[in-house]
């Protein structure tokens, strides 16, 4: 399994968002990129918004027959501008920690969420702890 993110971002935060998503796809699939965790899911793909409009809504789409998943989800702007490093980090894990709860709503094995999410919790980040399974 990969990880792979993205972001609808305005310029003014470009940069942190590219330095902090660079950190935590290759973190991420240091730990995860051997492994396979869903049977219909080839890859856990999301795209971050981050802007000061509602220019672009959410997206939440999965398909199991595609194994694809297309989720645009939202980070407060003026909270990520605002944010330190480590700060801007948390709202990005957030919102892949909500991926994987959509995930889960939309059938998705709770065990390999659960297994993903143990992986995670350990080695990356305690937000995946939230996740209830």
């Amino acid at each position: 399994m990969k990880l792979w993110m993205s972001g609808e971002v305005e310029a003014d935060i470009f940069e942190k968002f590219r330095k902090s998503i660079v950190e935590i796809e290759r973190n991420i699939n240091s730990i995860i990129e051997l492994k396979k965790y869903f049977d219909k899911l080839d890859d856990w793909d999301v795209i971050a918004i981050i802007r000061d409009d509602d220019t672009f809504s959410e997206i939440t789409k999965y398909s199991k027959k595609n194994k694809e998943m297309d989720f645009r989800l939202k980070i407060d702007y003026s909270e990520f501008k605002s944010a330190d490093d480590t700060r801007a980090k948390e709202l990005i894990f957030c919102i892949l920690n909500r991926s994987l709860v959509i995930l889960r709503e939309k059938g998705l094995c709770s065990k390999s969420i659960q297994l993903l999410k143990k992986d995670l919790s350990q080695k990356v980040s305690n937000v995946f702890n939230d996740i209830a399974v």
